[in-house]
């Protein structure tokens, strides 16, 4: 079996969250280059969390991580998020998070790329900080994968050309 026969985990986002009619839904998203962040062996959730709590002025708790995956490469992991205007009832299985729950997803966005002591979090160094309004596959298809890796290949030859000539 591969990842991409295996189901969503019980508690993905998909199961917490109101997406739009065409499948949309505000998030930030940070690319952390793992290539740069020497040590980390596995994401350091509660550092994240209070590092963008902190910089944000919000609760930790207020941080809904909706996916942390490396969508097929070793070199950088993408983690997307989305703030709560305010704490709901954490022990309700029942609750999906509508959009209209969280803060502004574009303008959080904006305002962590303008905060320039965020290069790194947690330990990671960021590579990118982005709003998107559509939260990455759980898994990536094959076509995705197959794009990855000969992106990966061409920039490998590019840095072997540059090299010897």
């Amino acid at each position: 079996m591969t990842c991409l026969d295996l189901p969503a985990p019980e508690q993905s986002c998909s199961n917490l969250i109101k997406r739009g009619e065409n499948g949309t839904f505000p998030v930030i998203s940070i690319t952390f280059n793992l290539n740069e962040s020497p040590g980390i062996e596995e994401f350091p959730e509660n550092s994240f969390r209070n590092t963008i709590a902190s910089a944000l002025r919000v609760s930790p708790a207020d941080i809904l991580l909706l996916r942390i995956n490396c969508q097929g490469t070793d070199d950088f992991l993408t983690v997307q998020f989305a703030v709560l205007k305010k704490v709901y009832d954490d022990n309700d299985d029942s609750i999906k998070y509508d959009v209209s729950m969280f803060v502004d997803a574009e303008s959080v966005a904006a305002r962590m790329k303008a905060m320039g002591h965020l290069s790194q979090i947690a330990g990671l160094q960021v590579d990118s900080i982005e709003f998107v309004n559509k939260i990455r596959n759980l898994y990536p298809s094959y076509l995705e994968q197959l794009e990855k890796e000969l992106c990966l290949k061409l920039k490998k030859i590019g840095r072997i050309h540059r090299f010897l000539g």
